[in-house]
């Protein structure tokens, strides 16, 4: 629940800085090109339907090179759609299915480019996070949920002058990025002091 709240409301407060720093038509294209990403984070959520089981009884086992190979299949699978799928829908060209049902995604030339990479970067991260909830460290997740999202919106916040609507994005995978390391050093952490006693 405080992992939800808190990555909706930053979500929420990076958005009201974009209209309120940069316009109101700006957060459109951004929202536009957000939507035209989402598809890689769909793909995610059926992927790690499949490898949150795996890489939950890897870390339940403290086993690190079990979850290091199902980290790894789920980034292979997750860049083996997003990857043909970006090449697609990068840019508003004429075989682009989707420029013609979101044209204000690409108003701002390379606006959907960063914003898929976002969406990848956010996805990649399901699996960590699984892992964090078999070893029933939640606290980490939701502490790492805030820190990561006042990241993001103070990011937005800095970049929204120099380069408008793209501080959306790019906040965005600064933040996740915090998310990241917060991720790896409490997880290497996890698997390094092994089983505790009485387990």
């Amino acid at each position: 629940l405080g992992v939800g709240l808190a990555s909706t409301g930053f979500g929420y407060l990076s958005a009201t800085l974009i209209r309120l720093l940069v316009g109101v038509e700006a957060l459109g294209f951004v929202e536009g090109a957000r939507v035209v990403a989402q598809p890689i984070n769909i793909v995610a959520l059926g992927l790690v339907a499949v490898v949150a089981p795996q890489v939950m009884e890897a870390a339940l086992a403290r086993d690190l090179e079990r979850a290091r190979r199902w980290r790894f299949r789920f980034l292979v699978l997750l860049a083996v759609v997003a990857l043909p799928y970006g090449l697609v829908v990068g840019g508003p060209w004429t075989d682009n299915p989707v420029a013609g049902l979101v044209p204000n995604a690409f108003v701002i030339e390379g606006l959907v480019v960063v914003s898929l990479i976002s969406a990848f970067l956010n996805s990649a991260s399901s699996p960590w996070r699984a892992e964090l909830m078999a070893a029933r460290l939640e606290s980490v997740l939701g502490r790492t949920a805030a820190v990561s999202g006042a990241v993001e919106s103070s990011s937005v916040a800095g970049l929204a002058s120099p380069v408008g609507a793209f501080a959306l994005p790019l906040g965005h995978s600064l933040g996740v990025s915090v998310r990241w390391a917060l991720f790896h050093v409490r997880l290497t952490r996890w698997y390094r002091d092994g089983p505790r006693s009485g387990t």
